[in-house]
Parts: structure tokens; sequence; C-alpha cells
């Protein structure tokens, strides 16, 4: 099986990985992201897998970016 995808296959194929993990796929402003848990309601950005070059360009989305997300 072949997949062409931005995601990491580390979220793709969880099985077999410890519960502790706090990389999470995330849709964020219509922007795909793979962030951190820091608790409830903040995350941490790690990695934007947008295809959109103006995703890039935003002052307030880039890795290391703390975001608020409510669940």
């Amino acid at each position: 099986m072949i997949l062409h995808t931005l995601i990491p296959a580390e979220l793709i194929f969880q099985e077999g990985q410890s519960s502790q993990t706090r990389d999470k796929f995330v849709v964020y402003n219509g922007i795909p992201l793979i962030v951190e848990v820091m608790n409830e309601t903040d995350l941490q950005v790690k990695q934007i897998l947008s295809t959109n070059p103006n995703h890039y360009l935003q002052t307030d989305i880039y890795p290391g970016a703390r975001i608020s997300y409510w669940q």
C-alpha cells in the first residue's frame, strides 16, 4: 500500500505506540496542523501541513507558536 500524504506515518499508523504521545492532527482556521497538546486549551504548533503558500505567511501560526483550541 502506498500513501501519498503530507501527514507523517507516525500519526497515520499509531498502533503499538504508547498512549503518552501528545502530538495531534487538527485543523485550525482551515489550516491543517500537527500540534503538541500542552493542556486542555493550549496547543503548540509543530508542523504546518498545508499546500497553500499563504498559510505559511500568516504571522500567528508558525512552528513553536501557541494557539488556543477548544474541543
